[in-house]
Formats: C-alpha cells, sequence, structure tokens
C-alpha cells in the first residue's frame, strides 16, 4: 500500500475535521441573532405605533359616547350625533370601526357599578371601536411582518353615563385649540376655564401655578409627557383632563402654497375688485390695491408718506407692511411678500392679515370682534405667517385663527372665546399671566382653511342630563 495511508484513515480523518470544522459558524450565529434583534426592534417599534393608534383611537370613541350620551331621551338621535362625531373625526368610512351595534344603550347602577343593556329609560351608554384584520381595519406592522405579523388587533371602548351638577365634562373644545407638532410651554399664573383643548405633540410642560378649570383638556400621544407644576401627568386636584392623543396641524402646511396662489393673484388686480375663494366671502368685491414700496405704513389718516387705511380694501405687496399705532383696522386685508408689523393699542376685526416673512404684533391691542364674535360661527380675524407670529403681550383676542410654523405668545394675553392657535415647530411658548375661557357655544369655523375640532362638536341638549366618562 506503499508510506500513504489506508483508504479508511484517509476517510476518518476527513470526518473528524468536517466535523469540528467551525468555518460559518459566526456567520450563522451572527444571522440567529441579526433575527431576534430584528424582531425585537420591530416589537419596539411596532409596538410604540399600536399604543399610538388606540390612544388615538380611545380618543375618539370617549368623543363619540358623550355625543350618543347627549340625547339618553332620544336614542336616535344620539346615534345620529355620534355618527356625525365619528364621521369628524375618523372620515367617511368610520363604520368600519364603530358600527351602529357598538353603540348600546342601558342602565348604569352606580352603587354595583353594573351596566345593563337596556331601551327603556336608558341612563347610560357603552361605545366600542375595533380595528380588526378581521373587519380589515388592523393596525398594519412594518418590521414584524418579515416575521409573520401583519397587523395588530386594537379594541376600546367608552361609557358615558348620567351624573351630577358637580361632575360636568364638555365633549368638545369651543373656548380656544392651541396645538403644536412640538412642545407646548406654559408659564406661570395663567389661567384656563371652560372648553379648552391644549395639546403639543411632543408633551406639555407647566410652569406652574396654572389654574386648570372643569372641561380643560390638556393632550399629548403619551401622558407622562404632559407635566403639570413639576409633577409627570397629574396633579391632587387637578381639574382637567389629561388625554393621550395625537393631533398634527391641518392649517400650518398648507400656508405656503396660499400664500403664492394670492400673490399670484392679487398682484395683477391694482384697482379691481376682488372675487375668488382665497379669501373669506367678506372680502368678495373690495377693492385691490397694489403696493411698489419696499416697505410701507397703513396710518389711520391722510399723509403724504403713508396709506391711509380704508374698510373694504385688499393691500398686496412684495415688500413689508406696518400698521400705525392706534390703528382701527377694520374690514380690509393685507398680503405681504415681507414681514407685517404693528405699531401698540391697535384695533383690528374683519380681517385677514398673511406675511410670507414674520408677523411681529406689538402689545395692547384688540384682536378680533367682541360684540358678536361667536354670532357668524366663523373667525372673523385671520393672523398668518409662513415663519413666525409674535404677540407682543398684554393683547386680548376674540374670533381670531392664528397660524404659523412658529408662534410665541407674551405675558398677560386674554381670550374669550373663538381662539384657535396653531403652530409647527419644535417649541410654542405662552406667556405668564393669561386668562383664556369661552363662551362660544360651539368652536368656530374658517372658510378657507381646515381647523382641527379635536373633540368634535356634541353639544348636551338637554340641561338637566350631564353626561361624564366612567372609568
Amino acid at each position: 500500500m506503499g508510506e500513504g495511508k489506508s483508504d479508511m484513515t484517509v476517510f476518518k480523518d476527513r470526518a473528524l475535521h468536517f466535523l469540528s470544522d467551525d468555518t460559518g459558524a459566526g456567520t450563522v450565529t451572527a444571522l440567529f441573532f441579526f433575527t431576534a434583534a430584528m424582531a425585537l426592534g420591530g416589537l419596539a417599534l411596532d409596538g410604540a405605533n399600536g399604543y399610538r393608534e388606540r390612544a388615538q383611537l380611545q380618543t375618539v370613541t370617549d368623543a363619540v359616547s358623550l355625543a350618543a350620551a347627549a340625547h339618553l331621551d332620544d336614542t336616535a338621535a344620539g346615534r345620529a350625533l355620534a355618527a356625525d362625531v365619528a364621521e369628524r373625526n375618523l372620515g367617511p368610512d368610520f363604520r368600519d370601526l364603530i358600527r351602529d351595534e357598538d353603540i348600546v344603550y342601558g342602565t348604569w347602577d352606580a352603587g354595583s357599578r353594573t351596566f345593563t343593556p337596556s331601551t327603556e329609560e336608558p341612563n347610560a351608554v357603552v361605545v366600542s371601536a375595533n380595528r380588526r384584520e378581521s373587519r380589515g381595519t388592523g393596525v398594519g406592522t412594518h418590521i414584524l411582518s418579515l416575521v409573520g405579523i401583519d397587523y395588530w388587533d386594537v379594541s376600546v371602548s367608552s361609557f358615558a353615563a348620567q351624573a351630577g351638577e358637580e361632575q360636568v365634562l364638555e365633549p368638545y373644545c369651543g373656548g380656544a385649540t392651541i396645538l403644536t407638532s412640538g412642545d407646548l410651554r406654559l408659564n406661570g399664573g395663567n389661567t384656563f376655564e371652560g372648553r379648552v383643548c391644549l395639546h403639543g405633540e411632543q408633551g406639555i410642560f407647566d410652569g406652574g401655578s396654572n389654574y386648570y378649570g372643569d372641561g380643560v383638556v390638556l393632550s399629548s400621544p403619551y401622558e407622562d409627557d404632559i407635566v403639570i407644576n413639576g409633577n409627570p401627568t397629574r396633579v391632587e386636584n387637578a381639574r382637567a383632563k389629561i388625554m393621550p392623543r395625537s393631533l398634527t396641524p391641518s392649517v400650518v402646511p398648507t400656508l405656503p402654497g396660499r400664500h403664492r396662489a394670492l400673490m399670484d393673484t392679487l398682484m395683477h388686480m391694482d384697482g379691481l375688485t376682488y372675487s375668488g375663494d382665497l379669501l373669506p366671502a367678506e372680502f368678495q368685491g373690495a377693492t385691490v390695491q397694489v403696493i411698489d414700496d419696499a416697505s410701507a405704513t397703513l396710518l389711520r389718516d391722510e399723509s403724504n408718506w403713508a396709506i391711509k387705511a380704508e374698510p373694504n380694501m385688499i393691500y398686496v405687496t412684495r415688500g413689508d407692511v406696518r400698521l400705525d399705532s392706534q390703528l382701527d383696522f377694520h374690514g380690509s386685508a393685507v398680503i405681504a411678500g415681507g414681514t407685517i408689523q404693528t405699531s401698540g393699542n391697535s384695533s383690528v376685526k374683519n380681517a385677514f392679515l398673511f406675511a410670507d416673512g414674520r408677523m411681529q404684533l406689538a402689545g395692547g391691542a384688540r384682536w378680533g370682534a367682541y360684540s358678536d364674535f361667536c354670532d357668524t360661527g366663523k373667525f372673523n380675524l385671520h393672523l398668518l405667517s409662513n415663519e413666525e407670529v409674535h404677540f407682543g403681550g398684554a393683547d386680548v383676542a376674540y374670533g381670531v385663527l392664528v397660524a404659523a410654523p412658529s408662534v410665541n405668545i407674551n405675558g398677560a394675553f386674554q381670550a374669550s372665546g373663538g381662539l384657535y392657535v396653531e403652530a409647527d415647530e419644535a417649541r410654542t411658548n405662552m406667556g405668564g399671566n393669561g386668562y383664556i375661557t369661552d363662551e362660544c357655544e360651539t368652536p368656530l369655523d374658517s372658510e378657507i382653511v381646515e381647523v382641527r375640532k379635536p373633540l368634535g362638536a356634541a353639544a348636551n341638549t338637554n340641561p338637566q342630563t350631564r353626561t361624564i366618562l366612567v372609568n
């Protein structure tokens, strides 16, 4: 056989080498750990998304249950109002999530804490909402779909019952909505009363000594991001409702395109009358005046160096505009390609101001129509900017819509209803010692932009029947 190894020996050596060879073992191990890490990462990502969707669905279901409970003496009317609120918040396909059979009226025994379905003199209602794969509405996953989990099933319910006079929760924000995609900073000493919604998508920070009355709602996607008086989520005897939900700006994203459309239309209409849908209806028939100066001032009186402000006018310029002090700017509009600045002690109502640059509003001004700001159901003043709206302080507002990427409100700000503020940057500040309450029965609307109505518009039509959410 010579000096070489025997065939049996060679076979044995090769078998032992194969069994002991670890080439590629690291690849197999890495693949295992990579798959495990991806599954864990997917669980975190898709789990957070599922939690956020659940929080949003819970918020809507709470509003729907309050709407249904607003007509305990007429369940057909209650179901119709509940459907209206659901459609406002979920869109025309809301019945895929909340079906008619998901709204159940009945009687609630507070002593035994039992609910019995019944249509005979109901005093409570339970509403369920479902996002399920079987209904074609499951919450889709991203990473977990790679390991065979394509959907989360999410179900929530809300129970609203008749309550005493001291336990009233209003189901909509007729007083004010302040909404930002960043965090909302509230300095100390502010008072919020009535149907007021305060939302920070990245959180709310309370600087201390703020007062939140019944009907006030503070919201953010995660309750722990709402810090009141330095304490997460809640403080003893806090009267405001803390609500987890996600809200994003609806007006600010539309502003650049709207401003371009206005400039393109109006810059060629000097001396002509306006007709169109880019401005509120009261500006139909207003006269357009194109200002060629790089910087212009609107005055209350005649001047050889400035422009006298007149009612029923639309002033448009590619430059900057300043409204002089003690000016009553009523019934007109300013669209500026630069900045808009106001001086102190002005009165601006039934007006429309839109700057491509910064809007600097001096303090001590009155914004909006005080006497009838609720009557029309519409905002009587729009303050819009593609950069920033900055209030100087000690301002008073009635029926005003404010929207800009950045909004800053200095101290002693007062609003008695019909206020809508929307911002889209990292931080929105409200100074201290302000007072915001409500006088309007329903939230105001805009004819030209779509504003958020966080809790729908379900009003209680029976003054003897008050409803609350029951946990």
